[in-house]
């Protein structure tokens, strides 16, 4: 305690701390800024009171006292504190680093997305003059197409959304996110084998795509529909998201290929680092998509609004990477 303070003057002040921490221990939000500064002026006396008490070894219940005080306070004031160093960092990441980056490798995500869309035309083409073959590929999704009753459903809506029953968005929505965040990471590690099974999955998943796509557009218009209403509003995340983390996963291929003056392992750790706004930006993209999934997609609303929410969600990430995505201005030096 300060030379000039008496012991009942401490005892209120260590009092004074225990009341504004019973507070802020439920929400730090309910203390106002001049609380909140006394919070931090009585816990940096308070250990300095403890750190002296340890030092005279005071018998009593005084120590374990201010020990359980000043361990109280640690956690209110640094928790907050690392609340906020986690925002703030989420914020960078999606307002600066994820876009910036995706801009920075703008090219090679292009070819990232044409090698998909190849493959998916591929598949849909198999679809129509090979099924035997594309059988061989995915048997499972050839035995969903010959259910009982398949072709000849009333409602198309319900062959997708069928088992998001009211009441369990939350939990489809969470599936979904969590099976396409796997698949997406499973895209990215890839890379580092040299790039072949990126490709190889993404040409899977291309095809894959073609195959539903056939599906679906080769039937009445019922099916042609729910194509576009049922799967464009979250395909549209999905889809972009996997080319993001399959275009991240050739950026490591890239750097064991071209490790340039680099030893290969630092070329792949540097290339790593660069690459992980692209994958943080990925999982906050497939769980957009999970949220859509599961509650726009079985939503009871018209077909042209489902549309809307993926035509006009999909121009708002595009807008987004091509103004968040700029690079910063180069400062210019004063003129000699």
């Amino acid at each position: 305690m300060p030379p000039t303070e008496s012991t009942e003057q401490a005892l209120g002040r260590w009092q004074r701390l225990e009341s504004l921490l019973g507070a802020a221990e439920s929400d730090i939000r309910v203390l106002g800024a001049d609380e909140l500064r006394e919070l931090a002026r009585l816990y940096r006396l308070s250990s300095l009171d403890l750190a002296r008490h340890q030092q005279r070894r005071t018998p009593g219940p005084v120590i374990p006292y201010l020990n359980g005080l000043v361990l109280r306070g640690q956690r209110v004031i640094y928790a907050r504190q690392r609340s906020v160093i986690r925002w703030r960092g989420l914020w960078d990441l999606l307002a600066f680093d994820f876009p910036r980056t995706l801009m920075a490798e703008r090219r090679l995500f292009a070819i990232t997305s044409l090698w998909f869309a190849l493959c998916a035309v591929g598949g849909y083409a198999a679809m129509a003059h090979d099924p035997a073959w594309m059988r061989s590929l995915f048997p499972e999704l050839f035995t969903l197409f010959e259910m009982e009753g398949y072709g000849s459903q009333i409602d198309p809506s319900a062959l997708a959304s069928g088992n998001i029953s009211p009441g369990t968005n939350a939990k489809a929505s969470a599936y979904i996110a969590a099976n396409n965040i796997r698949v997406s990471i499973l895209a990215y590690g890839l890379g580092a084998a040299l790039g072949v099974g990126t490709l190889y999955l993404l040409a899977m998943n291309g095809a894959l795509l073609g195959a539903v796509s056939w599906f679906y557009l080769g039937r009445d218009a019922r099916f042609q529909e729910y194509f576009y209403a049922g799967i464009l509003p979250h395909g549209v995340w999905e889809l972009t998201a996997i080319a993001i983390s399959a275009t991240a996963g050739l950026m490591l291929a890239r750097a064991v290929l071209f490790p340039g003056e680099e030893r290969r392992a630092a070329a792949l750790r540097q290339a790593a680092r660069r690459t992980l706004p692209l994958v943080g930006g990925v999982i906050f993209m497939l769980l957009v998509a999970g949220v859509i999934e599961g509650y726009v997609t079985p939503a009871a609303i018209s077909s042209e609004a489902k549309v809307l929410t993926g035509v006009g969600s999909g121009v708002l990430f595009v807008l987004y990477i091509l103004i968040a995505g700029r690079p910063m201005p180069q400062p210019t030096g004063s003129a000699s």
